[in-house]
């Protein structure tokens, strides 16, 4: 009981302070299949004037459609009989936390890599190395901006690495979040009406931005299996978690990976 209470509890909460997979991509459950279908689009065409009584055109973008099986990511958490018995609470509650944090960064890095990965616009050049004498961060970011504007998309979402993050929250126009309540440890603040994550799983000196309604979709077939084991013969007991899921990308005309600077 000591294991199911503390390792899943602490598990959870620091699962949710490190993974930012699930504010990246709008999370979308299955409760069916093996696999997914995905279909990416391309631009949306313009919307054309028609004579009365004329046929209307189709008008729609170009799709590719695939399908994807859906990943599988665990983690083993095991306790001697001495460490429960002996009430070693912080090693029980430590070795729950690194399930936690390895699970959510693992999903992090795979909705990232296929973000920046897949972005319809690519290694976008920026003025030069955030915080550096010649770099004009507000300008970089204004000019992302206007690049999915273009496409007529409305970015909300930038994520960078803590190094830059440290960059931004120096500058006047950096609007540090409140800290109160259940705030996750990566969400810190926001910047041209951007919200602003941060995380390690981030590739250092880049950034991403992106319209999180329609750039992609985090696809979870299995949230979180628990299942306990133990084994007699060594006296130990355990747990191993699991997640199924599959991130897609479904307009990368929605996202940004700026990039450039030495």
């Amino acid at each position: 009981m000591l294991i199911d209470e503390v390792v899943y509890e602490q598990l959870i909460e620091y699962m949710a302070n490190v993974d930012v997979s699930r504010r990246i991509f709008p999370v979308e459950f299955r409760n069916e299949g093996d696999s997914i279908k995905i279909v990416k689009e391309g631009a949306w065409p313009d919307a054309t004037e028609i004579q009365q009584s004329s046929e209307v055109p189709i008008v729609q973008p170009d799709y590719v459609e695939w399908t994807e099986i859906y990943k599988k990511i665990g983690y083993r958490v095991q306790i001697t009989h001495e460490m429960i018995t002996d009430q070693r609470w912080d090693m029980v509650r430590r070795a729950a936390r690194m399930a936690g944090q390895q699970l959510g960064l693992k999903m992090s890095i795979d909705v990232l890599k296929e973000a920046w990965g897949t972005a319809g616009i690519q290694t976008h050049a920026v003025s030069g190395h955030w915080g550096g004498a010649y770099a004009d961060e507000i300008g970089d970011i204004a000019d992302s901006i206007g690049l999915l504007t273009t496409k007529n998309y409305y970015p909300d979402i930038l994520v960078v690495h803590p190094k830059q993050y440290a960059q931004l929250a120096a500058m006047d126009e950096f609007i540090h979040k409140d800290k109160g309540g259940d705030i996750a440890r990566y969400e810190v603040g926001s910047i041209m009406g951007l919200e602003v994550i941060t995380t390690p799983m981030m590739s250092e000196n880049n950034f991403l931005m992106l319209d999180r309604e329609n750039a992609g979709a985090l696809f979870i077939r299995e949230d979180l299996r628990r299942a306990n084991y133990t084994e007699v013969t060594r006296d130990l007991e355990g747990q191993v978690f699991f997640i199924r899921y599959r991130e897609a990308v479904i307009a990368p005309s929605a996202i940004v990976f700026g990039s450039g600077w030495n």
